[in-house]
């Protein structure tokens, strides 16, 4: 790695992201677009004329809600025919559809203008990687501008269970944004790292034990995400990690659009639920109630022209809000219950809980997770929940650049606390057997490089050639999972009858997460030509 190399961290959210710099003291540091925006949206606007990304795309969402993309990361690595897919299609005013030079691949259909004075506009197709190249390359020209140099690398977070497809495809965008060099850093470890740095800075006497056991808890835009680490001499290792996907801020935002919703309806007799305008500008509203509402015992809602030049304003209690959405916290005190007993840990034995995600704000949030623990847990808040993540990923960066600046293998580094996070698969890796089962060769949460060999045999006689399916997850039904690679190995020896042959297949993912597969046919000894086939990226 070159000396001049200039590095940040982006901590890239479903709904928000954060970009930040490696500060003096080794730090992360958040800094704001020219809006003066720290969290910055994970929109991109195409508006006919222009593109426009970040807090201006969100400004504008309402009045172009079909050329207003979201969530967009959410479809990285994805087919179309993809349930993710095809919620986005069912559920957000943008307009997805198969990509004309590929029938799988999902595109965003928007309107553009050949020029200001063209009177009718054309139709084009934006892949999910040309949208997140977008965003990203917006990003990149913030932190340039910021630091008055060029930016040539970034660390990016990855949630938890980023399938390894869809890291591929955030790496590739990432590069197509103008980045050189990229990594990614597990959102979790981000987090941890940046409490850490924090602990050091303060002297905590928790964060000085050689061996501890960390739990994270990320109240997300979209979904609540449970992980618990491993954290050894400054070594991390993810022990298990849990997500919800329909519990996040969104779904607290819910509870009071529904309750304003239903106010608004008791007082004026007009009912806005099939109305998405007014839908959208009572989110918006309920977003900023819910804010204050972590501040102050009662906020006001206000809505100018709500519905057919009606205005709504509002009180509401901080209380009532806390009823309302009792569910939702006990929903969040029960996953944590069960990544614990998933990693095998007690809440006795959890040294630190780290809050991570602006929703965490919330006091009963904060008091339902504390009742979990006992005094002896440091349920920490010391952090901006907001950053924490993103200011992580920059101190990963400046991990990097600092250790292959001195010769310094990266993942070799891990013994002497350069490198922060031990790799991992984030899905098992497994085959597709004779009755359609997926059977896992390498487990999820696998320290990678990783090596595994299995045994198996010919059907029938006289077979020269195998056929495997290799796929990635979790779910008992292979073709539930996805498919990775296709492999074939050829020149058997002839003659065998049906279990004759007895065949050594090991399957190694390197540093470099390529799947990589050896095979041998034992009775003659003889290597078996391999053809690995990726599976077509979306």
């Amino acid at each position: 790695m070159a000396a001049n190399d200039v590095f940040i961290g982006i901590g890239f959210g479903t709904l928000n992201s954060t970009i930040a710099i490696v500060g003096k003291d080794q730090g992360g540091e958040t800094i704001a677009n020219e809006d003066g925006d720290r969290i910055i949206p994970s929109y991109v606007a195409y508006t006919g004329y222009e593109t426009i990304v970040g807090s201006q795309a969100k400004i504008q969402a309402m009045s172009n809600a079909k050329g207003t993309i979201v969530q967009f990361k959410s479809l990285l690595g994805l087919k179309l025919e993809d349930e993710e897919v095809q919620h986005h299609i069912e559920k957000l005013s943008t307009t997805i559809v198969a990509h004309p030079s590929d029938a799988h691949q999902p595109a965003y259909e928007v309107e553009e203008y050949e020029s200001e004075e063209a009177e009718e506009s054309v139709t084009k197709h934006i892949s999910v990687n040309a949208v997140t190249a977008t965003y990203l390359a917006k990003l990149k020209e913030t932190a340039e501008g910021y630091l008055g140099k060029s930016v040539n690398g970034a660390v990016i977070s990855v949630p938890a269970h980023f399938a390894e497809k869809s890291k591929a495809a955030l790496i590739q965008s990432a590069k197509e944004a103008g980045f050189n060099k990229v990594h990614t850093v597990v959102e979790p470890v981000a987090a941890a790292l940046c409490f850490d740095h924090a602990s050091t800075v303060k002297a905590s006497t928790t964060a000085s034990k050689q061996d501890r056991l960390i739990l994270v808890v990320d109240l997300g835009g979209h979904q609540f995400n449970v992980t618990l680490l491993s954290a050894n001499n400054g070594l991390y290792s993810v022990i298990s990690s849990l997500d919800d996907y329909k519990l996040g801020g969104v779904h607290f935002d819910e509870v009071l659009v529904n309750y304003i919703k239903d106010e608004f309806k008791r007082k004026t007799k007009q009912d806005i639920s099939g109305n998405r305008r007014a839908l959208a500008k009572l989110r918006s509203a309920c977003e900023q109630t819910k804010r204050m509402l972590s501040q102050k015992d009662t906020a006001p809602c206000s809505v100018d022209s709500l519905y057919d030049g009606i205005d709504f304003h509002g009180p509401v209690v901080r209380g009532r809000f806390e009823n309302l959405a009792e569910p939702l916290f006990q929903r969040c005190a029960e996953l944590i219950k069960q990544a614990l007993k998933e990693g095998g840990a007690s809440a006795e034995s959890i040294d630190e809980v780290l809050f991570v995600g602006g929703s965490t704000r919330i006091p009963r949030f904060q008091q339902v997770i504390r009742n979990l623990f006992p005094e002896s847990t440091e349920v920490r808040t010391d952090v901006e929940p907001d950053e924490a993540i993103g200011n992580g990923a920059a101190i990963q960066a400046g991990i990097i650049v600092a250790a292959e600046a001195e010769g310094v293998d990266y993942a070799a580094a891990a013994v002497n606390k350069e490198v922060v996070e031990l790799p991992h698969l984030n899905h098992s890796v497994g085959l597709e057997v004779a009755n359609g089962a997926f059977v896992k060769i390498i487990p999820r949460l696998t320290p990678i490089p990783a090596r595994r060999a299995f045994e198996f045999s010919n059907s029938t006689k006289g077979q020269t050639e195998v056929y495997l399916a290799v796929y990635e997850g979790e779910d008992a039904v292979a073709k539930k999972n996805s498919l990775l690679a296709e492999i074939v190995l050829t020149d058997l020896p002839e003659g065998l009858a049906a279990g004759a042959a007895k065949i050594d297949v090991t399957f190694v993912i390197e540093k470099d997460e390529v799947l990589q597969v050896i095979a041998k046919e034992r009775t003659e000894g003889k290597q078996l030509k391999v053809k690995v086939t990726p599976a077509k990226q979306a």
